[in-house]
Protein backbone atom coordinates (compact mmCIF):
# COMPACT_ATOMS: atom_id res chain seq x y z
CA UNK A 1 0.00 0.00 0.00
CA UNK A 2 2.84 2.36 0.86
CA UNK A 3 4.47 1.90 -2.55
CA UNK A 4 1.19 2.28 -4.42
CA UNK A 5 0.29 5.42 -2.49
CA UNK A 6 3.77 6.85 -3.04
CA UNK A 7 3.21 6.59 -6.83
CA UNK A 8 0.22 8.92 -6.30
CA UNK A 9 2.27 11.40 -4.30
CA UNK A 10 0.85 10.24 -0.97
CA UNK A 11 3.29 9.44 1.82
CA UNK A 12 1.77 7.01 4.32
CA UNK A 13 3.65 7.43 7.57
CA UNK A 14 1.12 6.72 10.30
CA UNK A 15 0.17 3.41 11.88
CA UNK A 16 -3.15 2.20 13.16
CA UNK A 17 -3.76 1.82 16.86
CA UNK A 18 -6.35 -0.01 18.89
CA UNK A 19 -9.65 1.69 19.57
CA UNK A 20 -9.89 3.13 23.07
CA UNK A 21 -13.07 3.69 25.10
CA UNK A 22 -12.49 7.46 25.16
CA UNK A 23 -12.46 7.51 21.34
CA UNK A 24 -16.22 6.90 21.43
CA UNK A 25 -16.63 10.13 23.37
CA UNK A 26 -13.84 12.20 21.84
CA UNK A 27 -14.52 11.66 18.14
CA UNK A 28 -17.58 12.54 16.07
CA UNK A 29 -16.87 9.87 13.45
CA UNK A 30 -15.71 6.29 14.01
CA UNK A 31 -15.27 4.75 10.56
CA UNK A 32 -14.74 1.10 9.71
CA UNK A 33 -13.58 -0.33 6.42
CA UNK A 34 -15.93 -3.31 6.52
CA UNK A 35 -18.76 -4.89 8.50
CA UNK A 36 -16.29 -6.93 10.51
CA UNK A 37 -14.61 -3.71 11.72
CA UNK A 38 -17.94 -2.24 12.79
CA UNK A 39 -18.97 -5.44 14.57
CA UNK A 40 -15.69 -5.43 16.51
CA UNK A 41 -16.19 -1.77 17.45
CA UNK A 42 -19.72 -2.49 18.68
CA UNK A 43 -18.53 -5.51 20.70
CA UNK A 44 -15.78 -3.46 22.32
CA UNK A 45 -18.10 -0.54 23.06
CA UNK A 46 -20.70 -2.80 24.68
CA UNK A 47 -18.02 -4.55 26.71
CA UNK A 48 -16.67 -1.20 27.95
CA UNK A 49 -20.18 0.05 28.72
CA UNK A 50 -21.06 -3.08 30.70
CA UNK A 51 -17.78 -3.16 32.59
CA UNK A 52 -17.35 0.57 33.14
CA UNK A 53 -13.89 0.53 31.58
CA UNK A 54 -12.20 3.62 30.22
CA UNK A 55 -14.79 6.07 31.47
CA UNK A 56 -18.29 6.43 30.21
CA UNK A 57 -19.01 5.21 26.69
CA UNK A 58 -21.92 7.37 25.51
CA UNK A 59 -25.23 5.60 25.05
CA UNK A 60 -25.48 7.08 21.56
CA UNK A 61 -22.02 5.89 20.43
CA UNK A 62 -23.60 3.90 17.57
CA UNK A 63 -24.68 7.16 15.91
CA UNK A 64 -20.98 7.90 15.35
CA UNK A 65 -20.31 4.63 13.53
CA UNK A 66 -20.22 4.31 9.77
CA UNK A 67 -18.49 2.50 6.95
CA UNK A 68 -16.00 4.32 4.76
CA UNK A 69 -18.08 3.30 1.77
CA UNK A 70 -21.02 5.30 3.19
CA UNK A 71 -19.17 8.37 1.94
CA UNK A 72 -18.54 7.21 -1.63
CA UNK A 73 -19.64 9.80 -4.18
CA UNK A 74 -18.89 8.11 -7.50
CA UNK A 75 -21.80 5.87 -8.53
CA UNK A 76 -19.44 3.40 -10.22
CA UNK A 77 -18.04 2.68 -6.75
CA UNK A 78 -21.12 3.10 -4.56
CA UNK A 79 -23.19 0.64 -6.63
CA UNK A 80 -20.51 -2.03 -6.44
CA UNK A 81 -18.77 -1.67 -3.07
CA UNK A 82 -20.50 -1.82 0.30
CA UNK A 83 -17.15 -2.36 2.03
CA UNK A 84 -13.54 -1.46 1.32
CA UNK A 85 -12.04 -4.74 0.09
CA UNK A 86 -8.82 -6.14 1.49
CA UNK A 87 -6.23 -5.07 -1.09
CA UNK A 88 -3.86 -7.89 -0.25
CA UNK A 89 -5.84 -10.44 -2.26
CA UNK A 90 -6.20 -8.26 -5.36
CA UNK A 91 -2.53 -7.90 -6.26
CA UNK A 92 -1.26 -4.52 -7.46
CA UNK A 93 -4.67 -3.63 -8.90
CA UNK A 94 -6.24 -4.35 -5.49
CA UNK A 95 -4.14 -1.63 -3.88
CA UNK A 96 -4.99 0.78 -6.70
CA UNK A 97 -8.70 0.04 -6.25
CA UNK A 98 -8.58 0.61 -2.50
CA UNK A 99 -6.80 3.92 -2.99
CA UNK A 100 -9.41 4.94 -5.59
CA UNK A 101 -12.20 4.05 -3.15
CA UNK A 102 -10.54 5.86 -0.26
CA UNK A 103 -9.82 8.91 -2.38
CA UNK A 104 -13.47 9.18 -3.38
CA UNK A 105 -14.82 8.36 0.09
CA UNK A 106 -12.51 10.86 1.82
CA UNK A 107 -13.86 13.59 -0.44
CA UNK A 108 -17.39 12.52 0.47
CA UNK A 109 -16.52 12.43 4.16
CA UNK A 110 -15.05 15.92 3.97
CA UNK A 111 -18.25 17.16 2.31
CA UNK A 112 -20.31 15.52 5.07
CA UNK A 113 -18.19 17.03 7.83
CA UNK A 114 -18.34 20.48 6.25
CA UNK A 115 -22.10 20.29 5.70
CA UNK A 116 -22.88 18.98 9.19
CA UNK A 117 -20.95 21.64 11.03
CA UNK A 118 -19.05 19.02 13.04
CA UNK A 119 -15.40 19.71 13.60
CA UNK A 120 -12.78 17.14 12.84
Amino acid sequence: MTATARKRGVNLTSRSRPLRPQDLTEFDYIIGMDDSNLAAIRRAAEYWRQNGEGGAVPADYASKLSLMTDYLRDAKFSRKYSEVPDPYYGGASGFELVLDLLDDACEGLLERVNSSGKQQ
